[in-house]
């Protein structure tokens, strides 16, 4: 057992957890401006998710609000039920086809792009959006796994085919 190889690899886990943003390494299925791009740290993805946490949580009280008088057992419940989640879906897919950012994405200074350089359409939001999901339900995993994979994508990104890319600094004026 060799711990120089153990602490290689814990050092090589700590540095991609904690440092953010890391350069595409080059590959065959990314052009040349892709590899200039770069992804994300975990902590600014869960960053961005609190944030449109808290927008969504805003979007659901005010709905529920409007829907005051359909309690549980009502005949409209299970309608009520579903235009939550519709609204949650609505949120998200809108943003991500138009413009590539949540609320929190902007804040954070990061947005999704289809893995050839595309915008969004609404077909690879509802995968995106179901998978996220599954990610979240699965203890996170699909998140957590980023940490893990060479090109920084999440479960959702990967089976939706986007990837999360930094927004390109803007110069300094003086």
């Amino acid at each position: 057992f060799r711990f120089s190889a153990l602490w290689q690899i814990l050092d090589g886990f700590v540095q991609r957890f904690l440092e953010g943003p890391l350069d595409i390494k080059s590959s065959s299925s990314y052009s040349m401006t892709q590899n200039l791009q770069k992804h994300p740290g975990f902590w600014r993805i869960l960053a961005a998710m609190l944030y449109d946490g808290i927008v969504v949580l805003s979007f659901l009280l005010i709905i529920s609000a409007l829907w005051l008088p359909i309690g549980f057992g009502h005949p409209l419940y299970g309608l009520y039920k579903a235009f939550l989640f519709l609204s949650i879906f609505l949120y998200f897919a809108w943003c991500w086809t138009r413009g590539g950012q949540t609320v929190g994405m902007k804040v954070w200074r990061f947005h999704v792009i289809r893995s050839d350089g595309g915008a969004m359409r609404w077909p690879q939001s509802v995968t995106r959006f179901v998978c996220a999901l599954f990610s979240l339900l699965a203890l996170g995993g699909g998140y957590w796994w980023i940490l893990f994979s060479r090109q920084r994508k999440s479960w959702h990104d990967v089976l939706s085919g986007t990837r999360l890319v930094m927004d390109a600094q803007k110069p300094e004026t003086s």
